[in-house]
């Protein structure tokens, strides 16, 4: 039988090195793999709260930010609480709703689970879960165990555009090779000196804008789901300029035989890049191209009476707001300027010209004129610039003013308008203060001044109490007084030249004031039904009268009311028996009114015939038998009653005393 041999101290050394490294792999990968568990399960809880966030904003909108960049948050208790979430526990079974800890997200300490949430834009909104527990806390700078790398991003940009070229537009700025797992971003819009305006994206972007004036760079910082974030170390840097220059300021120095403008704009940013003209405001020419140069000068040495447009255009493109002269050069005297304190308007004071020329040559003296051909001297006005005496009496005209040099040449007047006005303007109602019975008082106030009323002011007192206030930039102004009561109307009336009214009542502080009186009429009824017969009869009522002879008639008066001003009653006239030989004699024509405490007819009602010829009227019939309504407004106050206009013995009826009064007025 052979004998075994044994493993050599090599072999041993070989197999133990290899147990080793097979322990370590599968540690290893024992260890990744619960690592792995670990992190899906708090990936799982934290996009849980994520979710229920979502839903309780959508429910509660008013709480979501405002305001792009701006952040608000819900705590898990709530999410809890209000049941948009089940518990939530560590992998050690211990509760993280109300679990004090610490993590910090955007420059905030948090210390209990909540859910920030993050205007990005308009309409979206960034959630991102913050879980703090026994035994894991949210990482908001590496929360996945991983990193996103923004060393890979490319930043395209239009190969035409040059970083050292201004531009006065965005600048529109491609991006690329973004990772996958990128769910929001901010835009850095940056200057030269580094402050930046960060404006906020949610997904992936695909393009940024620089529109912030100045010399800038953009650059974008990058997140994921877990709160990875990365900044792109690369930039694109450019040179923005929206601004156009400053409307040019124009001064013009008049010489003897020239005109020299001097013509100033600035630009802040890429600085002027040359300076236009036009004779039309629409089409260009370039004059000058001095770069960087914010004030030229130009030399017109021709007679000439034109408008002229200039601008300036900076660098980047952009050219400024149009300024425009009238460009007038006479070689023979230059024109005077004056300055009238009024600007030509209406004043109440006396006031004096400021005159003045650019003429350079030696001024003998100043003329003034009101026709523009007899001119007055004035006496030691050996000046180019002068102040006239005051201008003082009432007048509205036009006053020339010239100079005259030592040669004895005058150049053209310079004109401006002196109109002076001291006299206070009046006033007057159309309807005088008193008192007045109607509905409503419809009154107008009426401004005089030669030269124009510029405004009436009103204000008008009820029954001592304030009621309104009324304005008229017109001459006259119009009002309605239309309740009953006792007014006070308060009036002032300013003329074109600032001068008040000045009549008599004054209030004491400058209002002209007159008081009405206002009532409205109304009708009361005295006899609402009533029977008037001839022979001195009045009975209340009766279908025909007692002793009446054939030629008698009867008037009856029945159902008066009244409404407002209006006056309602019945009529009926109805003619008596009479003798069937009574041929009647022939027409006769009465006039049915109503009648004052006088008999005089005020209102007529109708006209009929009460004779057989034309019409025949058969004995026991009617002449009248309707309503009448009639208004009473326009009555003086009184009693009245109904009248036949006539006294023939075939019809009639008695005057006074034996007439009834139906309604009386008051008001």
């Amino acid at each position: 039988m052979r004998k075994q041999k044994g493993f050599t101290m090599v072999e041993l050394l070989a197999t133990i090195v290899i147990l080793g490294l097979l322990t370590t792999v599968v540690g290893i990968g024992v260890f990744k793999t619960i690592q792995g568990s670990e992190r899906e399960y708090y990936e799982n809880q934290e996009e849980m709260m994520r979710a229920a966030a979502m839903e309780y904003y959508s429910d509660h909108r008013s709480e979501l930010p405002a305001e792009i960049g701006e952040e608000s948050f819900v705590l898990l208790s709530t999410l809890v609480d209000q049941n948009y979430i089940d518990e939530i526990v560590d992998r050690q079974e211990e509760s993280c709703v109300d679990y004090e800890g610490n993590v910090s997200y955007s420059g905030t300490v948090y210390n209990y689970s909540a859910v920030v949430v993050t205007k990005v834009s308009a309409k979206d909104y960034l959630y991102y879960p913050l879980l703090i527990c026994p035994n894991y806390t949210s990482n908001t700078d590496d929360g996945d165990g991983g990193s996103l790398d923004c060393s890979v991003v490319n930043f395209t940009v239009d190969p035409n555009y040059d970083s050292d070229t201004w531009y006065n537009h965005n600048i529109t700025i491609g991006v690329s090779n973004v990772p996958e797992e990128v769910t929001s971003y901010r835009i850095h819009d940056c200057s030269s000196e580094g402050s930046c305006v960060t404006t906020y994206g949610s997904g992936k972007p695909t393009e940024f804008v620089l529109s912030e004036e100045g010399n800038r760079y953009g650059k974008l910082t990058l997140f994921d789901s877990h709160g990875n974030t990365c900044e792109t170390s690369n930039t694109a840097s450019y040179h923005i300029d929206k601004t156009p220059p400053t409307k040019p300021a124009i001064t013009i120095q008049a010489g003897e035989d020239d005109l020299i403008l001097t013509i100033a704009s600035s630009d802040a940013l890429s600085g002027i890049d040359h300076w236009d003209y036009s004779m039309d405001g629409e089409t260009w020419q370039t004059y000058s191209e001095q770069k960087g140069v914010e004030s030229t000068e130009i030399t017109f040495a021709e007679d000439m009476d034109q408008l002229v447009y200039f601008r300036t255009c900076d660098v980047a493109g952009n050219c400024s707001e149009n300024s425009s002269v009238v460009l007038t050069l006479d070689l023979s005297l230059p024109v005077p300027m004056i300055q009238n304190p009024t600007n030509g308007n209406w004043t109440n004071q006396s006031f004096s010209l400021q005159v003045s020329t650019t003429y350079t040559g030696q001024i003998a003296y100043w003329q003034y004129s009101y026709d523009a051909s007899s001119y007055t001297t004035y006496s030691n006005s050996a000046s180019s610039s002068f102040t006239t005496t005051p201008f003082s009496a009432e007048r509205n005209q036009a006053a020339y003013i010239r100079y005259c040099n030592i040669d004895g040449r005058c150049s053209d007047p310079a004109t401006t308008m002196i109109r002076i006005d001291k006299t206070p303007p009046t006033l007057s109602f159309v309807y005088p203060e008193g008192t007045y019975v109607m509905d409503t008082m419809y009154n107008q106030i009426d401004g005089h001044d030669a030269n124009g009323i510029s405004k009436i002011q009103v204000q008008i007192n009820k029954n001592g109490a304030y009621d309104r206030t009324l304005t008229s930039d017109t001459s006259s102004l119009s009002y309605s007084l239309n309740a009953t009561a006792n007014y006070t109307v308060y009036v002032q009336v300013f003329d074109q030249a600032g001068n008040k009214q000045v009549q008599m009542p004054d209030n004491g502080l400058g209002w002209y004031y007159a008081n009405f009186t206002v009532t409205k009429k109304a009708a009361t009824v005295l006899q609402s039904n009533y029977t008037i017969c001839p022979n001195d009869q009045m009975i209340p009522t009766r279908d025909r009268c007692l002793n009446s002879n054939f030629w008698w008639n009867t008037l009856f008066i029945t159902n008066v009311r009244t409404s407002g001003t209006t006056v309602t009653m019945h009529i009926r006239v109805h003619m008596n028996d009479i003798e069937s030989s009574w041929n009647g004699l022939g027409q006769h024509v009465r006039t049915l009114c109503v009648a004052n405490a006088s008999n005089q007819c005020v209102i007529t009602l109708g006209t009929f015939n009460i004779g057989r010829t034309p019409t025949e009227v058969a004995p026991g019939t009617d002449f009248y038998n309707q309503d009448f309504s009639f208004d009473i407004s326009g009555l003086p106050a009184g009693d009245y009653r109904i009248i036949v206009d006539g006294a023939s013995e075939e019809f009639r009826f008695r005057d006074t005393p034996y007439m009834v009064n139906i309604f009386r007025v008051t008001g």
